[in-house]
């Protein structure tokens, strides 16, 4: 395998017609993949992922859980399990993510990743009458 400026630019045999003569660097037997993707991630429950969906009250019920718990935990606390899960998402070959996130509190934390991330603003509420000014609220953004 031959790698200029962190790119992958030739694969093959030692002595191959195409071998490049700058530096090749023989990696034994294995598989070349591209990074991974993770299309949809909460990283900012991260905290709560060793909460499990509890009872079959449905998915509106079970988000409103999620919701009323995320609210009870120190703020510096979810920074730190954010962190953990950039980190961990970074060491097991991820490198673009498409984060959903109500609050973007740990949009600086994304920025100083080497994630390439999409992050989606998300205005969660069940409420109708209230539907309109979060929908305002969102504009500031």
């Amino acid at each position: 395998m031959a790698i200029e400026g962190g790119r992958v630019t030739w694969v093959g045999r030692a002595g191959d017609a195409d071998e490049p003569r700058g530096r090749v660097h023989d990696l034994g037997p294995g598989v070349i993949m591209p990074g991974l993707v993770n299309a949809h991630c909460h990283l900012e429950l991260s905290h709560l992922s060793g909460l499990a969906r509890q009872g079959t009250a449905g998915f509106v019920s079970w988000v409103e859980s999620l919701m009323a718990q995320r609210g009870r935990v120190d703020p510096e606390e979810v920074r730190a399990a954010t962190r953990r899960a950039i980190r961990q998402l970074e060491s097991t070959g991820t490198v673009a993510v498409g984060d959903v996130s109500n609050a973007l509190a740990h949009l600086d934390l994304l920025e100083e990743s080497h994630l390439h991330a999409v992050v989606f603003y998300e205005l969660l509420g069940w409420d109708p009458a209230r539907a309109a000014l979060r929908a305002r609220r969102s504009a500031f953004v």
